[in-house]
């Protein structure tokens, strides 16, 4: 995508034709890694703490000129390249090491049903773990 982002792009003649701080490749990596920080924390953290990081004015500037298309090109493409994928319970789950997976709420199932208080609405989890070549589930 990165070698020619130009179908991927909202104007192809100009968006991400130029050397940038922020050019495309680094702003789909930054939009598929991103975690629950500010914009300029996340842009911090990537960047190693440079003084030089791009601001969040020019995050937002580059990322406005990327299609949606783009990752939802990027999602099928990383999906339709695992073949070999467990299933959970008939389910296709795709995460990374130590994600909470919120599943259907069901009470009856005490291994994955938490309730952080009586009277209040309870909801089921899957913790992944991947540590050590090994997944578990709860």
């Amino acid at each position: 995508m990165s070698a020619a982002p130009a179908p991927y792009v909202k104007n192809p003649e100009k968006d991400f034709t130029r050397k940038k701080k922020l050019p495309f490749e680094t702003v789909m990596q930054l939009l598929i890694s991103m975690g629950g920080n500010s914009i300029y924390k996340e842009l911090l953290e990537s960047q190693g703490y440079d003084v030089n990081t791009a601001t969040t004015s020019a995050f937002v500037q580059q990322r406005n000129k990327i299609l949606p298309s783009a990752v939802e090109f990027l999602f099928h493409e990383f999906t339709q390249s695992y073949t070999d994928i467990k299933h959970y319970r008939g389910y296709r789950l795709l995460a990374v090491d130590d994600s909470d997976l919120h599943i259907a709420t069901d009470s009856v199932d005490t291994d994955t049903y938490f309730q952080s208080q009586p009277n209040t609405k309870g909801y089921n989890l899957l913790h992944l773990n991947t540590k050590g070549g090994t997944t578990s589930y709860g």
